[in-house]
């Protein structure tokens, strides 16, 4: 309810300055700060990322200033003069711990999608006949972003790969 269903982010713009910290205008205090990364869209990144980011102030812009494109994204390239062009602002950010799942569930309800972090990997995908499914209790360490937009507590746990985990529900 905070924004209409038309409007679309740039990844690209998000993922860009997301991986590529460094400030290089001279009039700004912490020029100089972060990294400059020459694979952007295959460094991998998680919700901290995300937060830094839009918390400094760029990230957040529309879809039509910086495309994605897919077929090109090994030469996409942002310029540094469009890293604080950006159509929002951030002005409060919440951090969940795993353990508060009806905290999520609430916070779902009341402001719309959360953003996630986890560990892709293609070993704890399932598709299956009930539909594409992910579990990985293993890892610790995050390398990409999502959206959860809802949850299905009756979404059985033997919809799961091999990797299973100890109770029916799921994310969605």
């Amino acid at each position: 309810g905070y924004a209409d269903n038309s409007i679309d982010l740039s990844e690209t713009h998000l993922g860009w300055f997301s991986i590529n910290t460094e400030i290089s205008n001279e009039n700004d205090l912490t020029c100089g700060d972060g990294i400059t990364s020459s694979n952007t869209f295959q460094y991998g990144g998680n919700d901290l990322y995300v937060i830094w980011s839009i918390a400094r102030g760029f990230g957040l812009e529309l879809e039509e200033f910086v495309e994605y494109d897919i077929d090109h994204i090994d030469s996409i390239k942002v310029r540094e003069n469009e890293r604080f062009v950006s159509e929002f602002k951030v002005t409060e950010v919440n951090i969940f711990e795993n353990h508060e799942l009806e905290n999520i569930k609430k916070a779902i309800i009341e402001n719309g999608a959360l953003m996630a972090s986890y560990f892709d990997s293609t070993e704890y995908y399932n598709d299956g006949d009930d539909g594409y499914s992910f579990f990985d209790n293993t890892n610790v360490v995050s390398n990409h972003a999502t959206l959860i937009v809802g949850w299905d507590d009756n979404y059985s746990k033997e919809n799961f790969g091999s990797n299973k985990p100890s109770e029916d529900g799921a994310w969605l």
